[in-house]
């Protein structure tokens, strides 16, 4: 599996990944997609237009190198229309929004799934 272009952790994905360390928290568990196009930032707390919401193929997710990458497969007519961001997050409806990343524009329509997949990197920063 080729490694991606990492998402905006957000600030409650901070907080999110911390808990999760700790044992706490829920897992991640679900990729939304949305027609939002502005460029994500860390203080995001939802998609800007979510339109579906699946749960994810590996829960678990697949670490790559310094990555770990989810992925999650909109079937055909899930949502037609253009795609332009997508969102990880920890719970079916609402839950927190741990990453946002812009990809595409997809266009998806009632003949082909979209596979999706968000990168999410930790990085040491020296002090």
């Amino acid at each position: 599996m080729p490694t991606q272009s990492p998402a905006t952790v957000t600030i409650n994905g901070l907080a999110w990944a911390l808990a999760r360390i700790a044992g706490q928290g829920l897992a991640a568990s679900h990729i939304a997609i949305g027609t939002g196009s502005t460029a994500p930032e860390p203080t995001d707390t939802a998609l800007v237009t979510e339109v579906a919401r699946i749960a994810l193929s590996n829960p678990a997710g697949t670490i790559v190198g310094d990555q770990i990458l989810f992925e999650a497969e909109f079937p055909p007519g899930t949502y037609i229309g253009t795609v332009h961001e997508i969102g990880l997050y920890n719970e079916v409806v609402g839950g927190t929004l741990i990453a946002r990343s812009l990809k595409g524009p997809y266009t998806m329509d009632d003949s082909a799934s979209l596979v999706v997949t968000m990168s999410l990197q930790l990085q040491l920063v020296a002090a």
